[in-house]
């Protein structure tokens, strides 16, 4: 009689399974397992229990033959590794924008935005640099600049911190360049909205 495969590797490991069955109750009174004379391998122990026994034997005998796509535990484990120190890059950038909002509040808090160290009033702004003077003798300021389009019309910031594209072109306006007596503000070549200026300001006072 000609005994398939599949069903003597069944009456093997059938064989196997109560000789350690048999072997795992006879020595219950005296130790658990006995200690393996080869170093344990974690990757073996598919039932993360600490020790490689028949129970592991068992999950591969169920999935013997079976076939897929292989995974590089190694490379795996550098992935995730990397993926939590990118996390963690991450959080101490978003904790140093923490601090920096913080700090900027307590700014704000400080100032409450009283009343006005400087205003201008309103100026005429040509295209291009503009520099003006300001009497406050440092550069610790908070600067707020509103804009019109005539004198007699509404306050706005349209396109603040300037804008531009080459179907619009560039508009708008900006500061820069503050020193302790003066202040530089630019507007774009075309801008139409920013004939007159206005430029109020408020000390940052020590901590």
């Amino acid at each position: 009689m000609k005994i398939a495969p599949s069903m003597l590797l069944n009456i093997v490991l059938l064989t196997i399974l109560t000789t350690s069955v048999f072997f795992m109750n006879t020595t219950a009174n005296t130790t658990k397992y006995e200690t393996a004379s080869v170093e344990y391998n974690p990757w073996a122990d598919l039932n993360d229990n600490g020790v490689i026994n028949i129970y592991d034997v068992v999950m591969v005998t169920g999935i013997y033959g079976s076939t897929g796509v292989p995974i590089n535990k190694t490379a795996l484990l550098y992935e995730v590794n990397n993926t939590f120190t990118e996390l963690l890059s991450r959080i101490d950038g978003l904790e140093t924008q923490i601090a920096e909002l913080e700090t900027k509040l307590a700014v704000l808090n400080a100032t409450k935005l009283g009343k006005l160290d400087y205003d201008s009033g309103w100026l005429t702004l040509a295209k291009g640099d503009n520099v003006f003077p300001h009497p406050l003798g440092t550069k610790e300021v908070i600067v707020y600049i509103v804009g019109k389009k005539t004198l007699g019309g509404a306050w706005h910031q349209m396109d603040y911190g300037g804008f531009g594209s080459t179907w619009v072109g560039w508009l708008g306006v900006y500061w820069n360049k503050l020193t302790e007596t003066e202040i530089t503000v630019h507007r774009h070549g075309d801008d139409e909205n920013w004939e007159y200026v206005r430029i109020m300001m408020w000390r940052i006072p020590e901590s």
